[in-house]
């Protein structure tokens, strides 16, 4: 069976996969503009989602990859106001606890 890729669309022709437009809502939800995070991030992030999940990650999965991507690109106190002091705390115990595990990129998904 043929791996499902994400789909940027051509030249705004046929649109974004849906995979990547639930990714870019999830980066709005954690505070983070989807025009700030490059394509090629999103893509791996969705690779590294669907390698850790499988084929079809759920919609939750995507809020925490996009809840750990926020953290580190606004930094804890801005990620903290936008989302809670609760949201930025599980943030930071995901990240040290993956570099604790010491499991590569998918680390940072499964914690």
């Amino acid at each position: 069976m043929t791996r499902r890729r994400p789909s940027l669309g051509m030249l705004g022709v046929f649109g974004r996969s849906g995979d990547l437009r639930a990714l870019d809502e999830a980066f709005r939800a954690a505070d983070l503009h989807p025009a700030l995070v490059p394509d090629a991030v999103k893509l791996t992030v969705l690779n590294v989602l669907r390698d850790a999940k499988g084929e079809d990650p759920a919609a939750r999965d995507y809020g925490e990859a996009a809840a750990l991507l926020g953290y580190c690109a606004l930094g804890c106190d801005a990620f903290a106001a936008a989302n809670g002091e609760l949201a930025a705390a599980a943030a930071e115990r995901r990240i040290e606890a993956a570099l604790e595990a010491g499991g590569g990129l998918c680390s940072f998904v499964m914690c």
